[in-house]
């Protein structure tokens, strides 16, 4: 008997007819193979075959999505086996010594963290002593947890060769994709707030300027400080929206939140909007110009609101700019509206074109902004479709 099986990648286990795991989010794409032995052999069930390829994630898409963000030295690693329906799945605890915390409620000095063995070794390798800055993703029913794009967010930490008294990191992409020509161009990250942030660490200006420099090349360039990963992370989180900005002690929705699709024409302007109230109810509506038909309708658990409420955060929804894109608007545009208790987001777009996660040409130095409000339309679209299955 045969079986396939995938990985998400936040260490999901999935079945799936083939090949499974593609998730632009984090651009990854893992192949997992099961073989079984029959089970009037009550054999062991075994992994045969384990491969994961993963595209490079930036550091601030890692920033904004991390669950916990921490850097601890490895004291020990141990295994043990959990079943999972049919299977037994081969466990790796891995035990850290933490030394920082830079997101995340992680209390105390140590954590263990549970990974699936066989993913684990061919995404993160580990032993005894290493020294590991990771943004680490959120945990499955089985209590899974992975960096974020598997290779991009697990940094080795190692002696800086050129200063003894200092640290350098670097990822299993070799930092590939974390920014592009620099890091202060077409994202979040400020210059002069991070060398705050520097200076905040109380290491000397030369040293500060050399991290500057380094921050200034392709992130491909080789290892980076890693003071200016502590740096970016810090300024970082200190910018994330709270909670409570969007969700209420009771799990319900502050305001309402909207999200439209409007394209304007000859024969005048016609929308697509999904409209959920605090309490998560929600309806479809189609606009033709004269009449508005709704079309479907559903309701989002509050779980799924909380889940709505940390991605508004955590992508920064309140200091989006009010309108950006296509400018100046011409006829026919085409915009697509996020608006929560009154605060309107607005993307405006060329003709006929589609919401993409690849970012048209003229939107260049607008980057970070136009992948933050993405990120949330197209998430709350996916929860509220899902929720109407």
């Amino acid at each position: 008997m045969e079986k396939s099986y995938g990985i998400n990648r936040r260490g999901f286990l999935e079945k799936t007819a083939g090949i499974l795991g593609y998730f632009p989010m984090n651009r990854i794409l893992a192949n997992r193979f099961l073989t079984a032995q029959n089970k009037e052999e009550d054999k062991e069930k075994v992994f045969n075959k384990v491969e994961v390829y993963s595209l490079p994630v930036s550091l601030e898409r890692m920033i904004r999505e991390s669950e916990n963000i921490f850097i601890g030295k490895v004291e020990k690693i141990s295994r043990k086996e959990i079943p999972y329906e049919d299977l037994k799945i081969s466990v790796k605890e891995i035990h850290f010594n933490l030394s920082g915390v830079l997101k995340g409620g992680i209390k105390g000095e140590k954590i263990v963290i549970n990974q699936d063995a066989i993913v684990a070794s061919v995404s993160s390798p580990l032993k005894e002593n290493d020294e590991v800055l990771w943004y680490l993703g959120g945990k499955n029913d089985l209590g899974f947890s992975t960096p974020l794009g598997y290779h991009s967010g697990h940094f080795k930490i190692y002696s800086d060769p050129e200063d003894k008294n200092y640290k350098i990191a670097n990822n299993l992409k070799n930092n590939q994709g974390l920014w592009e020509k620099q890091l202060f161009e077409g994202t979040s990250f400020s210059k002069e707030e991070i060398i705050e942030e520097l200076n905040a660490l109380k290491i000397p200006d030369k040293r500060i300027n050399l991290i500057i420099e380094r921050a200034e090349k392709p992130s491909d360039s080789g290892p980076i400080q890693l003071e200016l990963l502590i740096a970016s992370t810090r300024f970082l989180v200190g910018k994330l929206e709270k909670l409570s900005d969007y969700l209420s002690e009771e799990g319900e929705l502050k305001n309402y939140l909207t999200l439209k699709i409007e394209q304007s024409g000859f024969a005048g302007t016609t929308s697509d909007t999904i409209n959920i109230n605090h309490l998560g109810e929600f309806n479809t509506v189609y606009f033709d110009g004269e009449k508005k038909e709704i079309q479907k309708s559903g309701k989002l658990e509050k779980k799924v609101l909380k889940e709505i409420a940390e991605k508004l955060a955590n992508e920064n929804f309140l200091t989006l700019p009010d309108k950006f894109g296509n400018n100046p608007v011409k006829v026919n545009t085409r915009k697509i509206i996020l608006e929560f208790g009154g605060l309107k987001k607005t993307l405006i777009l060329k003709p006929g074109e589609e919401i993409s996660l690849v970012m048209p040409d003229y939107l260049d130095e607008n980057k970070s902004v136009y992948e933050r409000f993405i990120k949330i339309y197209s998430y709350i679209d996916r929860k509220a479709t899902n929720a109407l299955k």
